[in-house]
């Protein structure tokens, strides 16, 4: 398992979806990518992140207090529970 696999699991097309469908074809404030914290095969442990970085110009503050959080966790574009389940 390697960097490039993981972030395929969230391929930037869905990410684009997303930001599409949630911000109605607004630019939004941050990048977004799934990214590998940890691996550790023998424990049979992975820890994925999701990875937000701000955009130049653009408030991440504002998103993130604005109810992003469980939008992220729930949306079924990006469908983090199937990629957990992948994983």
């Amino acid at each position: 398992m390697d960097e490039n696999w993981v972030k395929s699991l969230l391929p930037k097309e869905r990410v684009n979806e997303f930001f599409e469908a949630f911000y109605f074809g607004e630019e939004p404030a941050y990048y977004l990518e799934l990214g590998l914290r940890e691996w550790k095969p023998e424990e049979g442990k992975i820890v994925l992140e999701l990875r937000l970085s701000a955009r130049p110009g653009k408030c991440l503050v504002c998103n993130l207090t604005s109810g992003l959080p469980p939008v992220l966790k729930k949306h079924p574009i990006l469908n983090l529970k199937g990629i957990v389940k992948m994983s």
